[in-house]
């Protein structure tokens, strides 16, 4: 049999639509859809999007903070949503903080590895997790379409596990109508098309979910990153080109996904040269 060549694509179009596939109810899809605002996920930057200062002669690129802020806050969102459905949080009757880890137990009834998307959780207020500079505006190009394929990647995630979810019934130890105060039993009602399409009374609008007490996570600029970093463009437009000999694994996937995360939070605002 010939070698072929093996890659894993996820489209922010294919992720958008499996979760809407998943949810027959179109006041959940309203939902998720006002929550995640996928349609940043295929947001091409132009060049009004990118900044431009001149340092000691020296031309300096950013990402407009409108643009990284809306970006970064759609894989918040998504984690919130995931951290939720995880210990069945309210968000507008609880006055705790999100914990920042998914429990074992309910990760391994879905058949998934923890997502990465949950560091976002423990960012601080403030703080810019895209706010990464550069001497040439291409790197904010790659480094930016790079985390716009991890969102998908993680809307993808989130769509697979409800779809699970699903199946399982009454014994998913996941709530994912937790995020907007839905019980469980109800939101399996709704997405498998069993009450009528009508509006959910009582729910009210989130603006944000205090983890002023989370774990903060502070990675450094080794070796593992600065790979991490210079391999952002292999995975544009949803692919990662794999060795023929080598096929990739949905754990490798997992993997470097969660390894870009991780290089995508950067502390101090380093300038790439």
């Amino acid at each position: 049999m010939p070698n072929v060549q093996s890659t894993l694509t996820y489209t922010p179009f294919g992720a958008i639509r499996r979760l809407e596939n998943v949810l027959h109810d179109s006041t959940l899809k309203t939902l998720f859809h006002g929550v995640i605002n996928p349609s940043i996920l295929t947001l091409r930057l132009s060049r009004f999007d990118i900044n431009a200062r001149l340092d000691y002669g020296t031309t300096i690129y950013s990402v407009d903070p409108t643009a990284a802020a809306a970006l970064w806050n759609s894989v918040k969102k998504i984690a919130q949503v995931i951290h939720c459905a995880a210990y069945d949080i309210n968000p507008y009757t609880s006055n705790r903080p999100l914990p920042p880890t998914l429990p074992l137990d309910h990760l391994a009834s879905l058949g998934l590895r923890a997502p990465s998307c949950s560091i976002a959780l423990s960012v601080k207020s403030g703080q810019a997790p895209l706010g990464m500079t550069a001497t040439n505006c291409d790197v904010l190009y790659d480094l930016i379409a790079a985390f716009q394929q991890m969102a998908t990647y993680y809307l993808e995630w989130l769509a697979r596990a409800i779809e699970t979810s699903l199946a399982q019934g009454l014994r998913s130890r996941w709530n994912w109508g937790a995020y907007w105060g839905i019980n469980w039993e109800e939101f399996m009602d709704r997405a498998q098309g069993r009450i009528n399409d009508e509006a959910i009374e009582g729910i009210a609008r989130i603006e944000a979910i205090d983890n002023s007490h989370a774990l903060i996570l502070h990675p450094t600029h080794s070796r593992t990153a600065r790979r991490a970093r210079r391999r952002a463009p292999l995975i544009l437009n949803g692919r990662i080109p794999v060795d023929r000999s080598h096929p990739i694994s949905q754990e490798q996937y997992d993997a470097f996904m969660a390894q870009i995360m991780y290089e995508m939070f950067i502390p101090e605002n380093p300038t790439y040269i």
